[in-house]
């Protein structure tokens, strides 16, 4: 936890992690399409990327100065709580495994993010990351 104005401040590190997969597009030509991890939480149901709380001042750091991240910031549970969600590339086979926290997993295409993903503010993070990788050809 971070003190800022205050206030307590929950600090959570989140990946927002892809895989890229061959599609076919509307001309029929194979085209490189990310997919992104989504978790289904358990206790409300919302569906969000991987991420857990940060608990000590010397990984809060790191997590601050080693990387480029998305950060956003918001109330849960009567808690102000902010996210440094970091960008992240797995294999195209890699098995996902989820714990009680979760009741189910999907990987999403951009479009399918937008649907399922409730919050504004975390819809322009995935917006930023499919920027990025298109870009970037990751």
């Amino acid at each position: 936890m971070i003190r800022g104005n205050t206030e307590w401040t929950t600090l959570a590190a989140g990946i927002i992690l892809f895989k890229n997969d061959i599609v076919k597009n509307e001309s029929g030509e194979d085209i490189i399409e990310p997919n992104f991890l989504l978790l289904k939480c358990s206790k409300n149901f919302h569906w969000s990327p991987p991420k857990g709380i940060s608990e000590n001042d010397e990984e809060n750091d790191l997590l601050r100065t080693a990387f480029s991240s998305q950060e956003i910031h918001y109330e849960a549970w009567n808690k102000k709580k902010t996210v440094f969600y970091y960008l992240g590339e797995c294999s195209s086979n890699s098995k996902v495994e989820i714990s009680h926290e979760h009741s189910e997993y999907r990987w999403a295409n951009i479009n399918q993010v937008k649907q399922l993903v409730e919050f504004e503010s975390l819809i322009r993070v995935f917006n930023d990351a499919f920027e990025r990788i298109m870009k970037e050809k990751l």
